[in-house]
């Protein structure tokens, strides 16, 4: 024992003493408990039974717990001119006491009403014995109605005040060394009980110490991980943009080159078509000269055919209207005689190769067939002026 101990002792003795002094004053003033339980009658919202705060009654050195039973409503079986009021046993052992319930009139205490019950057992902790007080001729379950009028008095601002009046023994005093020595073994008990809770707090706090401590380190490296990853972020990302102005300059380049091609597509489309209409018109034209040399051709198969035997006959003579032709502008084969061979007249049109009309020459041929020859100098000439022309329009007029 330390020096301090023998003090902690003397002072508890002094509280023992001063304790117990109060204590039987107390007990040996009353040998009855009168317990009072104010009832607020809101709570009885969606219940109809309450029960009282526990109270404490002594038999002897054995402490007896109670408490009251209240149904607001009452019991159907039980008398409508009696609250439906309890006490009830917390105890499982047997009880045998006399005891009374009250209801207290809170305008005029001597209307105060009671019931007395006399020789009542408890056999259980939980069978409530009672009922009462009861009032003659009136109604004491049915509130708004009956005692419950707020001129009565038992009710006032929804308060209603219960008790009950129970004998009980004085509270049991120990002496005073075995008071203190049982004090002493709850203080040590106490005390071992407060080390082991300190040492398991110390245990905790030790792990819970090195949890944060793990759980610091850990942030530490994550954070380490997260401005990393911003700065990889930051470099991916300007790159990324650096590589998005190349490509869109790229881009821009492209489209540019695009409409060029386009341009130069839509040219070439253009000549195309031109070259595809020269090469008709040149096929065009080359079947009409087809077809008049091959009418040439026989034209002059027929005349040769015709003049060989007639070639001393003096009357046949070669022909020019209005005098020799210049640069074969117009040649005209003329004959007097006939055969069944019809006549045709060949025309051609030619332009320069500035597209405007330039030496228009017209070649008339007329063969009969019969007797006319065709001077091969002019054919000549409409042959080479039919192959250097580099544009022509042609426009055939066939006689039949």
């Amino acid at each position: 024992m330390n020096s301090t101990q023998p003090l902690i002792v003397l002072m508890l003795w002094c509280l023992a003493v001063l304790t117990a002094n109060a204590l039987e004053l107390k007990a040996s003033d009353s040998k009855a408990l009168t317990y009072i339980w104010d009832v607020n009658l809101d709570e009885f919202n969606g219940t109809n039974n309450l029960l009282s705060p526990r109270f404490t009654t002594w038999n002897g050195t054995v402490e007896e717990p109670w408490q009251l039973w209240f149904n607001l409503h009452g019991a159907s079986y039980l008398n409508k001119e009696c609250l439906d009021l309890y006490l009830v046993h917390r105890k499982s052992h047997h009880v045998k006491i006399d005891f009374t319930l009250l209801l207290f009139n809170q305008k005029d205490e001597k209307d105060s009403a009671s019931h007395h019950w006399q020789g009542v057992t408890f056999k259980d902790s939980s069978t409530g014995h009672g009922t009462g007080p009861c009032f003659k001729g009136d109604i004491a379950n049915s509130p708004p109605k009956g005692i419950y009028t707020p001129g009565r008095g038992y009710v006032v601002e929804g308060k209603m005040k219960l008790g009950v009046r129970i004998p009980t023994d004085p509270i049991p005093i120990k002496p005073t060394i075995e008071l203190l020595q049982e004090q002493l073994r709850h203080l040590e008990s106490d005390k071992k009980s407060l080390t082991l809770q300190v040492s398991n707090l110390t245990s905790q706090v030790e792990a819970k110490s090195n949890k944060i401590n793990d759980l610091e380190e850990t942030v530490s490296e994550q954070k380490k991980q997260i401005s990393a990853s911003e700065d990889l972020l930051h470099k991916s990302t300007k790159e990324l943009r650096e590589q998005l102005r190349l490509l869109e300059a790229e881009t821009k380049s492209l489209s540019l080159h695009v409409n060029d091609l386009n341009k130069e597509v839509d040219v070439k489309l253009s000549r195309i078509n031109y070259l595809e209409r020269t090469v008709f018109q040149r096929e065009w034209q080359i079947s009409q000269y087809q077809d008049l040399l091959q009418r040439v051709g026989m034209c002059w198969s027929s005349l040769n055919v015709q003049i060989r035997p007639n070639h001393h006959r003096p009357e046949e003579t070669l022909m020019y209207e209005g005098g020799a032709p210049s640069d074969l502008n117009r040649v005209e084969f003329l004959s007097s005689h006939t055969t069944d061979i019809q006549p045709f007249e060949a025309t051609t049109s030619m332009k320069s190769e500035e597209g405007t009309p330039s030496d228009l020459k017209e070649v008339h041929i007329i063969c009969p067939c019969a007797h006319a020859i065709i001077g091969l100098t002019a054919m000549k000439g409409i042959l080479n002026n039919l192959g250097h022309n580099q544009s022509l329009k042609m426009s055939p007029k066939l006689i039949e």
